[in-house]
């Protein structure tokens, strides 16, 4: 779990995680949004990092307008992004 937190990105209240590609076959922004809900699903499980998923989170739903918009290639992304912004969020804030 310590190379996942060394890995992540952060900038004021947002932490993120990126790939080149996924299994789905997300890349760039998309990418980024389906690794880090992978990566937040097992810091909620560990329970160990909340300040770390919070900012995750807000890295999530910020990313809405950008996968929204574009290709439909990306409109798969954007409902993997909200299904992670949604099962997440469930989880974190005990819904």
């Amino acid at each position: 779990m310590q190379l996942l937190l060394d890995a992540r990105a952060e900038k004021d209240e947002q932490a993120w995680w990126t790939a080149q590609d996924t299994g789905a076959y997300a890349t760039g922004a998309s990418a980024g949004v389906e690794t880090t809900g992978l990566t937040v699903q097992a810091f909620l499980k560990w329970g160990q990092v909340s300040s770390t998923a919070s900012k995750a989170l807000t890295y999530i739903a910020s990313k809405k307008e950008h996968l929204e918009l574009g290709a439909p290639r990306r409109q798969s992304s954007w409902c993997c992004g909200r299904y992670y912004f949604r099962q997440l969020s469930a989880e974190y804030y005990g819904r």
